[in-house]
């Protein structure tokens, strides 16, 4: 079909603007059709619309040819919605006068800039003249209608995941994008929207888009949602969803207060053993205290944008197993070339400007995420400071986290909300365990500190790119099987053990002792001549 006449505003192309409304328009005569079915149209800025720009009630409907509206219908405070997108006809001006019984209130609001077409009187001419294009816009009526049967059987599922899932799929049937990660839905829905949507209480939506969002089965987009699966198996679920009874950014500030207690235990065990380069904590610090409130401050601004924080916590899970398969490769290459880190922690001379910028990295990732910044900052310094020995690697990343979390709890105690809760429960559980893992790394050999390392940033990086909780287990069970073929394949443990001399050969019996050793031992013992 050709470019059409150029129309003034307010004035809408109908078969033009809707394809599929004109397929039903014979061939021949399509393009003439197309040029002659101008009317009316109504621009409706984002935001409620007063039902009152509708007039037209003696006109079959208005036809969304652009734009997304929302209908909530009300009884004694309790609200149902409908979504009306491009190509759906509503009658807006036609009262809810179903029940006369039940006091039903009813609005209208627009999600973004809507155009709507006012399919008038003349349109219903055309359409005496063309039969076809009649049961088009008839179906568009019932397809309508379709859809909330199809919502009122997702409302009757007993678990609100479950309908949350079911009413995502059907949005994505019909609104829906496929993209590589994924199928989009560009639709910019709060939770009080979806509450109304899957007819429960906006607490349990969103604790339960929590939950769907940790099982990767959705993810909050800036501009709309993302499904990164399939609908397969939708509803036939049998294990339930845990539901978090905290959102997930106050879990992360609990966290970061209970740090605050628990990592001073931590850094008094590596001060007393002598395991930590103050030096590098004061570089340290001086960057990241300042970048900590920056990065709270950044994330307030954001307004707790997940995606935001989700790019990062990806990004960070990158660099993580980035570092981690370097770390594996350098102890390879030490042990391999006889090389050792073995340098004392006093005697490093400090970089000031490489140890600041590592500061202020963990700091923004702490401040914006509340996770991950320790083992980031361990591989940036290892690899900074080559012959840095393990020990001394864990005491003084340990002791400058003491400052850069109290920072980042700060921050999250003035820009957003901590469960004291939470936070109280994770410091009882947590001060025993630091101080027994601090009493280790400061003793146990480094040989035994440095893979320990590795394996834990290897798994926060798994984490933190998103691999599930089940194959993250099984992941790591690979690994440490393999790491102890590995080892024992090298190391050959039988060997050693059958090599080993006896001890009583190497113990001289009294019968192969030289002779003379045996005669002097023999003769009885002198005494000195009686003095007179």
């Amino acid at each position: 079909m050709t470019a059409g006449p150029e129309v003034g505003p307010g004035v809408c192309h109908v078969l033009r603007e809707d394809p599929d409304l004109a397929e039903a328009v014979p061939a021949p005569r399509r393009e003439e059709v197309a040029n002659a079915c101008t009317v009316r149209e109504i621009r409706l800025p984002a935001g409620p619309w007063p039902v009152h720009d509708a007039a037209g009630g003696d006109g079959i409907g208005l036809l969304i040819v652009q734009g997304m509206l929302i209908r909530r219908a009300g009884i004694d405070g309790r609200f149902g919605a409908e979504l009306v997108g491009r190509g759906d006809l509503i009658r807006p001006w036609q009262g809810e006068s179903g029940s006369l019984t039940l006091p039903l209130l009813t609005t209208w609001m627009a999600t973004e800039p809507t155009r709507l077409a006012v399919l008038d009187q003349r349109f219903a001419v055309l359409l005496g003249r063309y039969p076809a294009l009649a049961g088009e816009v008839l179906g568009r009526a019932i397809r309508r209608a379709r859809h909330l049967a199809v919502n009122m059987a997702i409302v009757h599922q007993a678990r609100v995941d479950v309908r949350l899932q079911m009413m995502f799929w059907h949005l994505a049937s019909r609104f829906g994008r496929v993209r590589g990660d994924g199928v989009f839905v560009p639709l910019r829905l709060t939770h009080s929207v979806l509450a109304e949507l899957v007819a429960a209480r906006r607490p349990t939506v969103t604790s339960a888009l929590s939950a769907l969002a940790r099982a990767g089965q959705i993810r909050a987009l800036e501009d709309g949602w993302l499904l990164p699966g399939d609908p397969a198996g939708v509803g036939r679920r049998r294990e339930p969803v845990v539901f978090a009874v905290h959102h997930e950014r106050r879990d992360s500030e609990a966290d970061l207060v209970a740090a605050v207690v628990m990592r001073p235990f931590g850094a008094a065990v590596h001060l007393r053993a002598g395991t930590v380069n103050l030096k590098l904590v004061r570089w340290m610090v001086l960057g990241s205290v300042p970048a900590a409130f920056a990065g709270a401050y950044l994330l307030h601004l954001m307004g707790h944008a997940k995606s935001a924080q989700h790019n990062i916590e990806v990004a960070l899970g990158a660099a993580l197993l980035v570092g981690a398969a370097a770390m594996a490769l350098r102890y390879g290459l030490d042990r391999r070339g006889g090389n050792g880190r073995n340098a004392i922690v006093h005697d490093l001379i400090p970089r000031p400007l490489p140890t600041v910028a590592i500061g202020v990295l963990g700091g923004i990732i702490v401040g914006m995420t509340s996770v991950g910044s320790g083992s980031l900052m361990i591989v940036l310094l290892l690899f900074l400071y080559p012959t840095i020995g393990a020990k001394q690697l864990v005491g003084t990343d340990l002791t400058q986290a003491v400052p850069l979390t109290l920072a980042a709890a700060l921050g999250a105690l003035a820009f957003g909300q901590v469960e004291f809760a939470v936070t109280g429960s994770l410091i009882i559980g947590s001060v025993p365990a630091v101080l027994v893992g601090s009493l280790l790394s400061s003793t146990v050999p480094d040989r035994y500190i440095r893979p320990a390392i590795a394996f834990v940033i290897f798994a926060s990086g798994l984490k933190y790119v998103g691999v599930a909780t089940t194959t993250l287990g099984w992941i790591l069970c690979v690994v440490l099987l393999a790491g102890a073929t590995v080892w024992l394949l090298r190391a050959r443990p039988w060997s050693l053990e059958r090599d080993r001399p006896s001890v009583t050969s190497l113990t001289p019996s009294v019968t192969s002792r030289p002779a003379d050793v045996l005669t002097e031992n023999a003769k009885p013992p002198t005494t000195p001549p009686d003095t007179p």
